[in-house]
């Protein structure tokens, strides 16, 4: 058994726990690719759960490996930071585009991330 699933939010983290404890091998399959996979074989679901399974029944797609504390940890900080880079531009791109000087700022506070 090959277990195939399209990791979302923090929820299959729990699972990947399980599956490493029983001994089952798992791949983590991005949302998007599958969704893109799907629509390449002409064969779109309804749903990306069935996107997923063709994807991993014809790809056969490598076996993940659990992520240890430290690795999970990395990658939530590298996720924060990318997400507070994307807001701080999208902040700075709006206040470009304000009229009513009592929004704008003069001296926009530049953090660096």
């Amino acid at each position: 058994m090959h277990v195939v699933f399209e990791p979302t939010g923090p929820f299959h983290h729990q699972l990947e726990s399980h599956l490493a404890k029983a001994g089952i091998p798992f791949s983590r399959i991005n949302p998007r690719h599958a969704r893109k996979f799907a629509e390449a074989t002409g064969k779109l679901a309804k749903t990306d759960r069935v996107d997923a399974i063709r994807m991993g029944a014809l790809l056969e797609p490598r076996t993940s490996m659990i992520c240890n504390k430290l690795q999970s940890a990395l990658q939530e900080l590298a996720a924060g930071r990318r997400n507070l880079t994307r807001d701080r531009t999208a902040l700075l791109n709006r206040q470009k585009n304000l009229q009513l000087s009592l929004l704008k700022r003069k001296h926009p506070v530049e953090v660096a991330l």
